[in-house]
């Protein structure tokens, strides 16, 4: 923080305008140069006396200094040499700040204007003398004119007074680091970086701290190598988007690593940054990027998060941070907007998906690329394609890595890379402002992008499986109409003959129509389905589970007038006819799929033993399911209602089997089937209740609540609640099955300490109901 010029008495605030008592009226020069000597600790500025200031020259040191003695006892209270590389500022007419060589920050406050001008002066002459002697010295160039005119204390500015920067050498290392970390020390100078990296970028500083570490690793010195790198640091952290730009260019970034690799706060061991880069981080261009100011931009974003993430994360502060993320934020928006109005890339990308079923070309794009490649200069090279992201074709070799062109790439290969570019490029697209999100989103879900997801959901990958769920759960995000209405658009292709295309390159609707024809043994929404069930992977299942309630679940005709202006806003409203469609879609052809493991296990009246047990992998699955079954309840009105209880499907009963997994033995699958309860309680449906009651649905919520009732945990609060929303809604039909078939039972609990007050409501209800109405009392006649 800059200290204050104000009028203050607090020690923390430097004062300008001291009261008149404060200052002696002895006589005017002494008077005019009277200060206060303040210095910086820690965050606060603390007083170190009042004294009369003056320039000084030492005859036996040659050396000019600023002296500041006490008022009263004369003593020295600040002596500091004045040097060509030290920055001071002028600040409000009566201050002037400076910082010294070892990190101490001074201020001195004027009492007078007049005499901040005159010591403002002496120290511009001073470093204007050692700067002139010093281009002498490092430029043999002709002496400077001693002339030169002096700068009033109105007109200077600090910057001009900056020297250059000293040249990087060996030896000469360590004062490099020095005067750059002095000049972004001060306030002022943070505030105008434009005039320090005109002092780095024109000169190739970057490049010259680079030969000095080259030459160090020569001679094996290991202390320089330490000192180029604090320097490399020091340049870093000056925080400025144009300096980082600089560092990240083909022919500097390797460098760059190689200085950072010997860090001085681990002496005795070196890092392997480029290394890393060059054998493991390979740029890899499954389909082509032709406009190179993109590729340039992709490669400049990896770098820069290479240094935010690993290379620099011990040594960033909060600002050189928020500086690496803008500029990464400001790379991908770029790179986003590109990709999103570059409409053969998209066409590329989809088509790179057609099977033999389209009866085209292995790739439909390479007769008409042949035809392009003499007119596209802006094509790249085929041997760029593998490139690594800190290679340049300067000083690097190529390094044997697995190639990225289009004709050594096998099939799956290619389409593999294809999924994770789009996993990447959604993942940027995330970063973006919401209209362009949107608008990319939708593009890419219009353009036919769901069937590559389609795609790698068949894959056996992990890797494979894990990208295809976090593009869907991106794009669910921003169009999950989209999404309904591609599976609409391939349920109504189902039927129809594969198109072909007879020569050229596919438009979009060629596209869209050969992948719709080749996907008509199996929607998304099955695809959906089947990963679900037959995935192993919890992370996975989560996914799947998470993107089958987010298509599935339309909007309600009840919602808020905040959340339905939400829905307008998107651009597709909620009356979408093909809500409706997709639904009943789903329970014609998709439900029965998905449920079917839950009509796999044993109805709860023929589970004899104590606990069921089930593995891991079952009792995941049955948690996902039982939770979208419960969703289904609350969302799909009449059709989820029919399907719960309906016996013209193929599957059996399901309630009397989601009752069997109260006795299982992990304690979040029990919560989940009684959630399912819960919502059965919470539609009010009498058909559902029958179903309860005929199936003895209520006996292993009873038993349940029973085993539980000594423990004051969720699992019992769940449970009592259950019995105490059927009293407080009074289901009479329910109240009465229960005090009629499991009176016993109940009575019991309603002896416990914990759950009893609950059961005993239960009971009295159940006698209120049972209670005839009072009789009439016949009035006499008169």
């Amino acid at each position: 923080m800059v200290p204050s010029g104000s009028d203050s008495n607090d020690e923390g605030d430097l004062g300008s305008g001291e009261s008149d008592g404060d200052w002696a009226q002895d006589d005017m020069d002494a008077d005019m140069r009277r200060v206060k000597v303040y210095e910086l600790v820690g965050q606060k500025w603390t007083d170190r006396g009042t004294a009369f200031c003056q320039g000084d020259y030492d005859e036996e040191a040659r050396e000019a200094k600023l002296v500041a003695r006490d008022e009263l006892t004369n003593e020295i209270l600040l002596q500091c040499t004045i040097r060509a590389t030290d920055v001071y500022q002028r600040q409000q007419d009566t201050l002037i700040v400076w910082t010294e060589p070892d990190g101490t920050d001074f201020a001195l406050s004027f009492q007078d204007a007049e005499g901040c001008a005159e010591v403002w002066e002496f120290i511009m002459e001073v470093q204007r003398h050692l700067q002139s002697k010093l281009d002498e010295e490092a430029d043999s160039s002709e002496p400077g004119n001693s002339s030169m005119h002096m700068f009033t204390a109105g007109s200077m500015n600090p910057f001009v007074a900056a020297p250059k920067l000293p040249t990087p050498a060996i030896g000469n290392m360590q004062e490099c680091e020095r005067v750059i970390r002095a000049l972004t020390r001060q306030p002022r100078l943070k505030e105008n970086y434009l005039q320090i990296c005109v002092l780095i970028q024109p000169q190739d500083y970057v490049k010259q701290v680079i030969d000095v570490m080259r030459q160090a690793e020569d001679l094996e010195d290991i202390k320089e190598l330490h000192a180029c790198c604090s320097c490399m640091q020091a340049i870093l952290l000056i925080n400025d988007i144009s300096v980082y730009d600089y560092v990240v260019q083909d022919s500097l970034f390797i460098g760059v690593l190689g200085v950072l690799e010997y860090d001085p706060e681990f002496p005795t061991h070196k890092a392997q940054y480029r290394e890393l880069l060059q054998s493991s981080a390979k740029f890899r261009e499954p389909i082509p990027i032709r406009d190179p100011q993109v590729r340039s931009k992709i490669h400049m974003t990896y770098r820069l998060q290479l240094l935010k993430d690993f290379i620099l994360a011990r040594a960033t502060d909060d600002a050189t941070f928020n500086i690496l993320n803008s500029n990464i934020a400001f790379n991908q928006i770029d790179i986003c907007n590109s990709i999103h109005q570059d409409e053969r890339f998209l066409r590329e990308v989809v088509g790179l998906f057609l099977t033999a079923d389209a009866k085209l070309d292995k790739d439909p794009f390479k007769q008409n690329e042949k035809g392009k490649e003499k007119e596209d200069p802006s094509k790249p090279p085929a041997d760029e394609a593998s490139k690594s992201n800190g290679e340049s074709s300067g000083d690097v070799q190529s390094q044997s890595a697995p190639a990225a062109r289009s004709e050594e790439y096998s099939p799956d290969e290619r389409r593999k890379d294809t999924i994770l570019l789009i996993q990447q490029l959604c993942l940027m697209g995330k970063n973006i402002q919401l209209p362009a999100r949107m608008a990319l989103f939708r593009s890419l879900v219009d353009r036919g992008i769901l069937h590559t997801i389609q795609w790698a959901l068949g894959r056996p990958e992990p890797n494979m499986l894990s990208a295809a769920g976090e593009i869907l759960g991106i794009i669910l995000d921003h169009d999950v109409v989209g999404v309904r209405q591609h599976v609409m658009r391939q349920v109504s292709m189902a039927g129809k003959p594969t198109p072909s295309v007879s020569h050229g390159m596919p438009d979009v609707m060629d596209v869209m129509e050969i992948l719709g024809a080749q996907a008509r043994k199996e929607t998304l929404l099955e695809a959906l389905c089947r990963s679900l069930i037959n995935g192993h992977d919890q992370a996975f299942r989560s996914q799947m589970a998470d993107a089958l309630r987010t298509v599935l679940e339309v909007p309600q005709p009840d919602l808020p007038e905040t959340n339905a202006s939400v829905l307008r806003g998107m651009g597709r409203g909620k009356e979408d006819p093909v809500n409706e469609r997709f639904i009943e879609y789903f329970y014609q052809k998709c439900a029965e799929a998905l449920f079917r493991p839950l009509a796999e296990l044993p109805e709860c009246s023929k589970v004899t033993d104590r606990v069921l047990r089930l593995s891991r992998d079952r009792s995941n699955l049955y948690l996902y399911l039982c939770d979208l079954l419960s969703a289904f309840l609350l969302q799909h009105s009449f059709r989820s209602h029919f399907f719960v209880i309906s016996t013209a499907n193929t599957l059996p009963p399901l309630i009397p089997r989601i009752a069997s997994l109260l006795r299982a033995k992990e304690k979040h699958v029990r919560l989940a089937a009684l959630r399912f309860f819960r919502c059965c309680l919470k539609l009010g449906n009498r058909n559902i209740f029958s179903q309860l009651t005929k199936h003895e649905a209520i006996l292993p919520i009873l038993e349940l609540t029973a085993r539980e009732a000594p423990r004051d945990n969720l699992l019992s609060s769940c449970c009592q609640e259950f019995f105490e929303h059927i009293r407080r809604e009074n289901f009479k039909d329910l109240i009465a099955q229960i005090m009629t078939r499991y009176e016993r039972k109940v009575q019991e609990l309603s002896q416990s300490p914990v759950c009893g007050e609950r059961f005993m409501n239960l009971i009295r209800r159940w006698e209120i109901n049972c209670e005839p109405p009072p009789a009439e009392v016949e009035t006499a006649q008169p």
